[in-house]
């Protein structure tokens, strides 16, 4: 009952869209997160409470708690396709972060300096969505996420292109 009910909160949360709804979004992605708690403290094994966590955590810019949350959902079940798609998005806005913190330019544009380390790491996550038969929408948008913001070789808009044809209601 309590994963149910933090699935429906997240769900809620996701449909807030104006700037004066953000303390009634974040209110219930807590109330969300709450549920989950009890969840795993239930059901310690419960992946998708970890990943479903991860996710909610991510949108609160939780990032150290919503990358154990992920990681842990992917050692319970490493199946989990979502998990690994919202822990490229998660490394894609680390990535984002330090770019803010620390610009580097290059004639004029900022580029982001991305470890070796997060670049692989973002792959093998990639590399997993496919390899699972992912929903097709997330690993075109997680590989063309590599390109943007891990410095992959490439030209992204034909894969977000792509993604778009296979889910017009893309938000992402």
């Amino acid at each position: 009952p309590h994963y149910r009910a933090a699935s429906a909160s997240y769900e809620k949360a996701l449909k807030f869209r104006e700037p004066e709804d953000r303390k009634e979004m974040r209110a219930t992605l807590l109330s969300a997160v709450a549920e989950l708690d009890l969840a795993i403290a239930a059901w310690p094994g419960f992946a998708d409470a970890y990943a479903l966590r991860g996710s909610i955590r991510a949108n609160l810019n939780q990032r150290d708690e919503a990358r154990a949350d992920l990681d842990r959902a992917l050692e319970l079940d490493p199946r989990l396709a979502d998990a690994y798609y919202d822990r490229v998005r998660l490394r894609a806005g680390e990535a984002i972060l330090r770019a803010q913190k620390f610009p580097v330019f290059d004639a004029g544009v900022v580029t982001v300096t991305v470890s070796a380390e997060d670049r692989a790491a973002a792959a093998a996550d990639v590399e997993a969505l496919r390899k699972l038969g992912a929903r097709e929408d997330k690993a075109l948008t997680a590989a063309a996420g590599l390109i943007v913001f891990f410095g992959e070789s490439g030209d992204p808009l034909p894969l977000l292109d792509k993604a778009l044809v296979v889910n017009s209601t893309l938000a992402d």
